[in-house]
């Protein structure tokens, strides 16, 4: 595979997961502001495969489908912990009761688009030309806030080895939220830990919704 022009090209092998991050830690205890959960590998694209159900009330509901994929760019070589990453959409269909539309076909997502993302799930700068197609641009900024988080380590007094739990603040390209976190270690995998992320409200006003990944 080749990143577009203007990118240096990499040989990229392909890691298929599903919509779900395995994080990886250190077992010593490091402050939530420098925590250190996500990194990507050079040379290989994350595959994701995203389904949601959307209901219009009084209209209709749209059934949507994608696979995207995430190549790491660059890491920053500072205290930041910053990582560029390059948003590969793959597909993007949207289905209703009257039709299937696809996208990915009817418009071009081949252009660049690459966004930073902190190595606890901030996602800062997005990078894309300004030519662009707005509605792709739109999309493709809503796929990304998939990977968006707030993750953190467990409060220093916490017994090594047991679940945890927060609430907090997120703002998001929707608008602010409030999310609930949970965290276990995986069984039977040395420091795996599983984060469950819960939105709480809806950004839009009166609008309910119910959002939860792992």
């Amino acid at each position: 595979m080749a990143l577009p022009a203007g990118r240096t090209n990499l040989r990229f092998g392909v890691t298929m997961l599903k919509l779900a991050l395995v994080l990886s830690i250190s077992t010593s205890w490091i402050s939530p502001v420098l925590a250190s959960f996500i990194r990507f590998k050079p040379d290989t694209e994350y595959v994701y495969t995203f389904h949601s159900s959307t209901e219009l009330k009084m209209v209709q509901t749209l059934q949507t489908e994608s696979k995207i994929g995430f190549v790491l760019v660059k890491s920053s070589n500072n205290s930041s912990g910053l990582q560029e990453i390059y948003l590969r959409v793959h597909s993007v269909v949207v289905t209703s009761q009257e039709e299937r539309v696809h996208l990915s076909e009817e418009r071009d997502f081949t252009d660049w688009f690459s966004f930073d993302i902190s190595e606890n799930g901030a996602i800062g700068q997005v990078y894309f030309p300004g030519d662009q197609d707005d509605l792709v641009i739109g999309i493709k900024k809503g796929l990304v806030s998939l990977l968006a988080a707030n993750l953190q380590h467990p409060p220093q007094e916490q017994v090594l080895g047991s679940d945890w739990s927060y609430d907090c603040n997120e703002t998001g390209h929707e608008g602010q939220h409030e999310s609930s976190y949970t965290a276990q270690m995986a069984p039977g995998n040395d420091g795996i830990i599983v984060f469950t992320k819960t939105r709480r409200t809806h950004p839009i006003p009166y609008g309910k919704s119910k959002h939860q990944k792992v």
